[in-house]
C-alpha cells in the first residue's frame, strides 16, 4: 500500500434500503403506550429508550390485533457468548484444568515415582518439573499423564483409579470401582441417572454419560438377582433348622403391592411384587418373591424372554392371586419347608387360591387373617353405625370417631390377654367371644359381668377411673344404639371371624418391605428394566442392613473393601445408626411421646371447636381461610 494514502473504511450493513417500509408498517400503537396513558398530575414524562426484548414479547401478549406495544422497535438479543457457548464437550473438558477429578492418592504417588526413575535414568535435564494432565475419562475413572516441563519427557498414560480386583470377565478396558459403586448407589437409595449426573455436575466433576450409567445399571441387574435368589434360599436352610429344634411349624405372611394405587373407572397400575416371608423365627426372613410386570423396554420385542410377564389386556389386581400361586409353588418345588399356615388380608381370592393349594399338595394349609386389617375393619363398622344420640360433646361425627377408637384399643387389650393366658383354640374362642360382648356394657357403667368375663376391667378398683371413654364419660345411649353396636361386635367375634385371627398374626413385616421398595423405585418413577432388581435390592437391604448389603454386592461384583477404607467404614456406620434408631423406636419413653403426639393431633379438632379458645390464636388460623367465617 503506498504510504499517506487514506485507508477505506468497511462499509456497515444498512438496516433500512431504500424504498423500504418502516418495522411498525399497517399497525398501531396500543394505547397504553401513549404520551401521558400512564403519568400522574406533575410526574416527569419516562425517558426514550427501546424495550428490551423479552419484555417486548411480554407485553405484545397483551396488544390486540395490529397492534405493537411500543413506538420504538425493541433491542436484538444478543447472548453473551463467554457465558453461553457450549464448544466440544471432550476439547473442553479434557483441557480445562478447573475442572475436579476423582484419583486415587497412591495411583498418583505411583505415577510420579514412575516418572522421577525415567528422569534419572535418562540424565539429560538437571531441573525436575513434574505436570500432571488429564488424558481421558471412563465415567468418573480418570487417565493421567506425567510430563517434566523442562525437558518434555512424557511418561505414558496411566490408570489414577482402583480397579477391580476379580471378576473381569468381559474384553475391553479394565472396569474401575467408582463406576460400579456409582451404579450400586442407585439400587440403595431413591437417586436415578439423572440426580447422579446432577449431583456430579455440582461438584465441579465432567459426569459420565446417560447411556454408560444405564448400561452399568443393566450389568448389576442380573448380578443383584442371583445372588439375592441365592439368600432366598439360605433363609428357606435357616429356618428348616431353627423349626428341627423348636417344632413351631412353618408359618408364612404374604401380600401384594402395586407401583399405582387402584382408581375407579381406570387401571393405571403396571407393575406388582409379592412377598412371602416367615412367620417361625424373630427375624421375619423373606422367603420368596415374585414380581409381575406389564412394562418392555425394547421397541421391537416378542415378549419371550424379557422382563414383561404379565399380558397387557389382563387386569393388573389379579396378579394378587396369580403371584400368591406363584409363590407356594416355588417354596414346594425347592422342597425345603413345608407350609403350616399362611398368614394374608381378608382376600376371598386369595383363601381360594391357598384352598386350591392345599387339595394339590395333599397336606392341610390353614390360612390366618391380618389382625390389624381385621381391627382397622371394627373400626371403620363402629364409626359408619347411625346412632341417634344424645352424645356427650355435641358432635356425632367427633363421639363416633372417639367412640371406635375406644372399643378397638379395648378389643385388642382382651385378645392379647386371652391369647397370652390360654393355648387352647377352643378356650380362646370361648373366652374372646363372651369378653367382647360384654364391652358395650362395661362402657356403660354396668360391670356385673366384668370380673367373669373380661380381664381387662378395673372397675372393682379404687383407683378406676372412666378417662380412656369419650369425653372420660360412661355411655349413656338408648336401647336402640346399645343394640346397633352389640350387633357389630356379634358380627366380629362370629366362629368363622375368630378364628382366623386366632394367632394374632399380622402382614406389617410384608408392607414395611414395601415401603422399603417403594423407596428405591418411587412411584413416580417408570422402571421398565431394572424394577425386579430394584425390589430384589431391597429384600437384600431388610435381611443384612443397607450398609453391608453394599458391601456384600460390591464384592459379588469383584471390588473388595478394605476395614481402613471410607467406604467401608460409612457403611458399618449406617448400619449401627439405623440399629440404634430401630431400638430407641422400641423402647417405651418413645412409644409415650408418640402416644401423646398421636393424642393431641386426635383432639385438634375438639380444641379448636372449644370454647375456651384463644380468639387471638383462631385469628391467626383463620387469617388464610377462604371459606366463609360466620362470626365476622
Amino acid at each position: 500500500m503506498a504510504a499517506g494514502r487514506p485507508r477505506k473504511r468497511a462499509k456497515r450493513p444498512q438496516e433500512f434500503t431504500q424504498h423500504s417500509q418502516p418495522w411498525n408498517y399497517g399497525v398501531k400503537v396500543s394505547k397504553s403506550d401513549q404520551p401521558g396513558s400512564s403519568l400522574q398530575s406533575g410526574s416527569a414524562p419516562p425517558l426514550i429508550k427501546r424495550p428490551r426484548f423479552d419484555v417486548y414479547q411480554e407485553s405484545l401478549s397483551s396488544c390486540g390485533p395490529n397492534e405493537v406495544p411500543s413506538k420504538l422497535r425493541p433491542e436484538k438479543e444478543r447472548q453473551n457468548k463467554e457465558k453461553f457457548f457450549v464448544g466440544s464437550r471432550e476439547a473442553t473438558c479434557v483441557n480445562n484444568l478447573s475442572e475436579n477429578v476423582i484419583i486415587n492418592i497412591s495411583k498418583l504417588n505411583m505415577i510420579l515415582e514412575n516418572l522421577r526413575l525415567m528422569h534419572d535414568r535418562l540424565g539429560n535435564c538437571k531441573r525436575y518439573c513434574p505436570q500432571i494432565n488429564k488424558s481421558r475419562t471412563q465415567g468418573l475413572c480418570a487417565f493421567l499423564t506425567a510430563t517434566c516441563t523442562s525437558c518434555n519427557l512424557k511418561e505414558s498414560e496411566q490408570a489414577a483409579f482402583s480397579e477391580k480386583c476379580q471378576g473381569q470377565t468381559r474384553r475391553g478396558p479394565v472396569t474401575g470401582n467408582l463406576n460400579e459403586m456409582l451404579a450400586l448407589s442407585c439400587y440403595k437409595t431413591k437417586v436415578g441417572v439423572t440426580d447422579l449426573r446432577f449431583i456430579i455436575s455440582c461438584l465441579n466433576i465432567l459426569p459420565p454419560s446417560s447411556g454408560y450409567l444405564y448400561k452399568k445399571l443393566n450389568e448389576l441387574s442380573s448380578t443383584i438377582i442371583s445372588v439375592n435368589e441365592c439368600l432366598l434360599v439360605e433363609n428357606q436352610k435357616f429356618v428348616q433348622e431353627v423349626n428341627m429344634l423348636t417344632y413351631k411349624g412353618i408359618h408364612v405372611q404374604t401380600d401384594t403391592a402395586y407401583n399405582r394405587r387402584p382408581q375407579s373407572g381406570g387401571e393405571s397400575a403396571t407393575q406388582s411384587v409379592a412377598i412371602v416371608m416367615e412367620h417361625t423365627t424373630s427375624r421375619k426372613l423373606p422367603l420368596c418373591v415374585s414380581i409381575a410386570n406389564k412394562l418392555c423396554s425394547k421397541k421391537t420385542c416378542i415378549h419371550l424372554n424379557c422382563k414383561k410377564n404379565h399380558r397387557t389386556e389382563d387386569s393388573m389386581y389379579s396378579t394378587e392371586t396369580k403371584l400368591a400361586k406363584e409363590n407356594l409353588n416355588k417354596l414346594e418345588m425347592l422342597n425345603i419347608l413345608k407350609i403350616d399356615s399362611l398368614t394374608c388380608d381378608a382376600s376371598a381370592q386369595l383363601e381360594k387360591t391357598v384352598r386350591e393349594h392345599s387339595a394339590k399338595v395333599q397336606r392341610p394349609i390353614r390360612q390366618y387373617t391380618c389382625y390389624v386389617h381385621a381391627m382397622r375393619t371394627l373400626q371403620k363398622h363402629v364409626r359408619n353405625v347411625d346412632l341417634t344420640g344424645p352424645f356427650p360433646g355435641k358432635d356425632k361425627h367427633l363421639f363416633q370417631q372417639k367412640l371406635a377408637t375406644a372399643i378397638r384399643r379395648r378389643v385388642h387389650f382382651e385378645l392379647v390377654h386371652i391369647q397370652r393366658l390360654f393355648s387352647s383354640e377352643e378356650v380362646y374362642l370361648a373366652k374372646a367371644k363372651a369378653a367382647v360382648q360384654n364391652i358395650i356394657q362395661c362402657f356403660s357403667n354396668e360391670h356385673g359381668n366384668c370380673r367373669k368375663h373380661s380381664l381387662v376391667c378395673l372397675a372393682h378398683l379404687a383407683s378406676y377411673s372412666s378417662k380412656f371413654l369419650p369425653y372420660a364419660k360412661h355411655l349413656n345411649l338408648c336401647s336402640e344404639d346399645t343394640e346397633k353396636l352389640e350387633s357389630v361386635l356379634r358380627n366380629f367375634v362370629s366362629d368363622v371371624k375368630l378364628s382366623k385371627i386366632s394367632r394374632l398374626l399380622n402382614t406389617n413385616k410384608c408392607e414395611s418391605l414395601h415401603s422399603r421398595i417403594f423407596t428405591y423405585a418411587p412411584k413416580t418413577s417408570v422402571w421398565s428394566r431394572n424394577f425386579d432388581a430394584l425390589c430384589h435390592s431391597a429384600l437384600h437391604s431388610c435381611v443384612f442392613g443397607t450398609g453391608k448389603s453394599t458391601l456384600i454386592l460390591a464384592e459379588s461384583r469383584g471390588i473388595v473393601c478394605n476395614q481402613s477404607e471410607p467406604v467401608f467404614q460409612h457403611m458399618v456406620e449406617r448400619d449401627q445408626r439405623t440399629a440404634k434408631d430401630r431400638e430407641r423406636k422400641s423402647s417405651l419413653p418413645y412409644k409415650y411421646t408418640r402416644y401423646i403426639k398421636r393424642k393431641q393431633k386426635c383432639n385438634r379438632t375438639l380444641i379448636q371447636n372449644s370454647v375456651f379458645a384463644n380468639s387471638v390464636n383462631n385469628f391467626v388460623t383463620n387469617e388464610h381461610s377462604y371459606t366463609l367465617n360466620p362470626l365476622n
